[in-house]
């Protein structure tokens, strides 16, 4: 009855707490499935025979018939947790919130999200790779909190050498599959493979299958999914211990000084291999200290983010000159980003430059990212200029033609969505 409730408060909690969680569902109950089972069949030697079948305590092996016993034995709990996702997922639709809305994303944060077709598929199988690679090590991109329009280039055709990361990706998998199911027929190596699987199918969000605004962003220095920290650790137990001599038999001086050495050996590329770890990390650490060190960085990787440029003219605002060349750089890459306007309105105000950034006061009330900030300040500043006695009657000409202008394109917006909507109900 404790575990039990123990375990329906884990799995609300995961769910509520992390959106992604319901994408984990499989895999946890595959791993509780396999540890439970070589729990049930925990042997007192390692001495199973090929087809997989230790002798357990109390005689049991690890066969299909003891897994199955295991499965039997799981029922309630895999009730709870089936039945708790059920309900979270009927909760998700009827509310609906199933879905990210399309206008909150946009390219400057997953560049890929709108493509459709075999575009589509080649692009995401590479920021699917990539995620792979990431996860055990492997990074050819570089280091960046956030990756978004025209970092990563798309894949438009079959032809982009790229694509032999996500092809490298599955031959991988499927070479493992035919050693473990072909080769060894080892049930338990099976089972540990797809236990290992499952975690590296938690990355579905950000396979392209599902619209998200997910792409590709460096929280953290070493990507260890669950996958790579349970094999990692169980690697690292097996070769950095020392072996127990099990036989009656004394081992000879030679025999152990070949053990010892080679144990040495691999501490010691164990070492080699955590110290560059242990090196990004630190560096990593003190970049996420200050906004500067953590732009730049991401700038070095990608240095045609518009939106790490548009951060970065923020961050640089007590400079206009050095703000307003990161702003127009930012557009430069991508002009459809409409964040820009506000920023760049913000700068030229400071510089006194009125007429150019009225303009760009009119487009940042009409991007709905800055229309908060943006509107109040357009009526404060139509307000104060409208009423000067000296320009009060130019800039009220003014005025008329930039209401104008948010009232047109209102209503071409307007269109836009009845149009939408009528397109859904026919």
């Amino acid at each position: 009855g404790v575990h039990l409730l123990v375990l329906i408060m884990a799995v609300i909690f995961g769910l509520l707490c992390s959106e992604t969680a319901i994408f984990q569902i499989p895999a946890v109950l595959l791993t509780m499935t396999v540890i439970s089972w070589k729990k049930r069949t925990s042997t007192t030697s390692r001495e199973d025979d090929d087809d997989g079948e230790g002798e357990g305590e109390g005689g049991q092996k690890r066969n299909w018939s003891s897994l199955f016993d295991t499965i039997i034995g799981l029922l309630p709990r895999y009730f709870v947790i089936v039945f708790l996702t059920a309900a979270y997922l009927c909760g998700r639709v009827l509310f609906k919130t199933t879905d990210i809305p399309e206008g909150l994303i946009r390219p400057a944060e997953n560049p890929f999200y709108e493509f459709t077709g075999l575009k589509r598929v080649l692009s995401y199988s590479l920021v699917l790779s990539i995620h792979v690679g990431k996860a055990f090590l492997v990074d050819y991109i570089g280091f960046s909190h956030e990756y978004g329009y025209n970092c990563l280039p798309e894949v438009t055709s079959i032809h982009d050498t790229r694509l032999f990361m996500p092809l490298f990706v599955i031959a991988t998998v499927l070479i493992l599959l035919y050693y473990i199911c072909v080769r060894k027929r080892n049930l338990e190596s099976f089972a540990m493979c797809l236990v290992g699987l499952s975690w590296m199918a938690t990355l579905f969000p950000i396979s392209g299958v599902l619209k998200v605004g997910t792409f590709i962003a460096d929280r953290i220095v070493i990507a260890s999914t669950v996958a790579f920290a349970m094999f990692g650790a169980r690697f690292l137990v097996y070769t950095v211990s020392f072996p127990t001599n099990t036989t009656k038999e004394p081992q000879t001086g030679s025999r152990h000084n070949h053990h010892t050495r080679r144990h040495i050996t691999i501490v010691l590329l164990i070492g080699c291999l955590f110290r560059p770890m242990m090196n990004k990390t630190i560096i990593r650490s003190c970049e996420w200290m200050t906004p500067e060190y953590l732009l730049s960085s991401s700038l070095k990787s990608c240095p045609n983010s518009a939106k790490s440029n548009l951060e970065s003219s923020k961050l640089y605002s007590y400079d206009p000159d050095l703000a307003k060349s990161f702003v127009e750089r930012a557009e430069e890459i991508d002009p459809t980003y409409c964040d820009i306007h506000w920023q760049m309105a913000t700068i030229l105000f400071k510089q006194n430059d009125y007429i150019p950034m009225e303009d760009r006061l009119t487009k940042a009330v009409l991007c709905p990212f800055t229309m908060g900030n943006a509107v109040n300040f357009y009526q404060q500043y139509w307000q104060a200029v409208t009423g000067n006695s000296r320009t009060g009657v130019a800039a009220m000409q003014r005025k008329i033609k930039h209401d104008e202008v948010i009232k047109n394109a209102v209503e071409e917006d307007q269109k836009k969505r009845d149009a939408k909507e009528g397109n859904k109900g026919g």
